[in-house]
């Protein structure tokens, strides 16, 4: 029977590693912290200076000094992504699985990923949804005519009015990433773009670490039980973002772009496709993956484009029919009989 086991492990796919090398990556543990927020702003900022031969003050150069020391200290014990797409990309993901993936044990006993549209990459890290910028340079080019475009990340949208613990006019709400057009320089023409990967339930993957260190790093059947939550996923986070920003970009006369992978829009229910994106508000981006020997990563590549409104996306999203009365109530004797 097929189940669940890691995909992508610190980027690099599972099936493919060598015994000694899931063992390492089961007993690494991430004790660095890497620069966050402002500082790495700050950084950025006086590194572009310096190489530029700008001429930095006595206190500039003391805290590009500093900022270099914490870097070089937060980079030390963590693992690279190479999916990001920030400066000084690293893998701050407890337990850095990427993605999982069906598997199945043959008659001939060899464990391998399953084949065909059930045994597709399942993204559990929306940074995995980053990679190269093929899904914001795609989007760009349908909705904006452009396929070199700059990026904005995590823009604040909405702002509080204050409260017991709330500071008026604090962000409470982002949009994941603002794609800009780079083709006029009179105005600025954009879209926005939500990145959504899936969480999943079941046993801890620590679980799976214990197992593999036990099993000497053997390519063996996943030892814990766990699948894809594709209803937390998706009604529970996604769908309040979408009622909440897309009648906002739609005054604007703005679209939105959903980035998941393909599996997770095939979980969902059946939308109305739109004839032509003038009709839509959303335009779900859907990725799949290819296997790179050279690099030893899988690529991401868009699978298809799915023109949809907020209505039907929601309908979508759903994914569910009330019963009958009789039939409810039917369940509720149950329930009171047990």
């Amino acid at each position: 029977m097929p189940k669940y086991h890691i995909a992508e492990w610190y980027g690099l796919p599972f099936d493919q590693l060598l015994p000694e090398e899931r063992v390492a990556l089961a007993h690494h543990k991430a004790v660095g912290q890497p620069l966050k927020g402002a500082a790495l702003k700050r950084l950025v900022d006086l590194e572009r200076r310096s190489a530029s031969g700008a001429s930095l003050t006595k206190k500039e150069l003391e805290r590009l000094k500093a900022l270099r020391s914490q870097l070089t200290e937060g980079l030390s014990e963590l693992k690279p992504c190479p999916f990001k797409i920030t400066p000084y990309p690293t893998c701050t993901k407890k337990g850095g699985v990427c993605s999982v993936r069906l598997y199945d044990e043959g008659d001939d006993n060899v464990i391998k990923p399953l084949e065909g549209e059930r045994g597709s990459i399942r993204c559990l890290c929306p940074y995995r949804l980053h990679q190269d910028k093929t899904a914001f340079k795609h989007l760009s080019q349908i909705a904006l005519k452009d396929p070199n475009p700059r990026l904005a990340g995590e823009v604040g949208f909405l702002e509080g009015d204050g409260g017991l613990d709330m500071e008026k006019g604090e962000d409470v709400g982002k949009i994941d990433m603002i794609i800009v057009s780079t083709l006029k320089t009179n105005e600025l023409d954009w879209c926005a773009a939500e990145v959504q990967a899936v969480y999943f339930s079941g046993d801890a993957m620590e679980v799976e670490f214990r197992h593999i260190i036990a099993q000497g790093g053997k390519l063996t059947m996943p030892h814990g039980r766990r699948k894809p939550d594709y209803r937390s996923s998706s009604v529970k986070r996604l769908m309040p973002q979408l009622q909440i920003k897309i009648p906002t970009l739609r005054r604007w006369s703005r679209k939105m772009g959903i980035i998941v992978d393909k599996s997770f829009y095939g979980n969902l229910g059946e939308m109305r496709k739109s004839s032509d994106p003038s009709n839509a508000d959303i335009a779900w981006v859907l990725l799949d993956f290819s296997y790179d020997s050279t690099s030893r990563i899988y690529r991401a590549h868009v699978h298809d484009v799915a023109w949809v409104t907020l209505e039907d996306a929601t309908y979508g999203l759903t994914n569910g029919r009330p019963i009958s009365k009789k039939a409810f109530e039917e369940k509720i004797l149950s329930k009171l009989s047990a």
